[in-house]
């Protein structure tokens, strides 16, 4: 509940089919190296995802109108799904 921010290497070389982040975290280091990812969810409150991360996912799903959105947007093209505001 009160996790702000999950750094470097905390689920490396790890499978999931869904990972879903919760609402108040902010920053996603590079905690998914090596992993492997189906759906990365991310919350309302995400301010910044390392880049690092790209490579473990198959698709990243984050909400429209949000400080995340248009990062994701230049970055994690092909595997981008928007959800509503």
């Amino acid at each position: 509940g009160g996790i702000k921010t999950i750094q470097i290497d905390c689920f490396m070389y790890t499978t999931f089919e869904d990972v879903v982040v919760e609402e108040g975290v902010s920053q996603l280091g590079d905690i998914f190296r090596g992993a492997k990812i189906g759906t990365l969810y991310l919350p309302r409150s995400m301010q910044t995802i390392s880049m690092n991360n790209l490579s473990a996912c198959r698709k990243i799903v984050c909400f429209g109108g949000t400080h995340i959105e248009e990062f994701c947007k230049e970055h994690f093209t092909g595997i981008l799904q928007i959800k509503g505001r």
